[in-house]
């Protein structure tokens, strides 16, 4: 039991400290606004069997 003591008490300072740095970069993550990136590109229909029309194409 002293051994899993030791492993937890070891460092204690450099443990505490990550956490609260992962917690912060965690935080800054999650509460940053969510980025819309929209493009546009030319549609090219290939390979159409015969006797399927296609009347349009919309995007989504």
């Amino acid at each position: 039991m002293k051994k899993v003591k030791d492993i937890v008490l070891n460092n204690l300072h450099l443990k505490i400290l990550s956490l609260l740095v992962a917690f912060l970069l965690w935080l800054n993550i999650t509460s940053t606004q969510k980025t819309r990136f929209e493009f546009f590109s030319e549609v090219k229909i290939l390979n159409v069997p015969k006797g399927i029309l296609i009347e349009k194409v919309e995007p989504e």
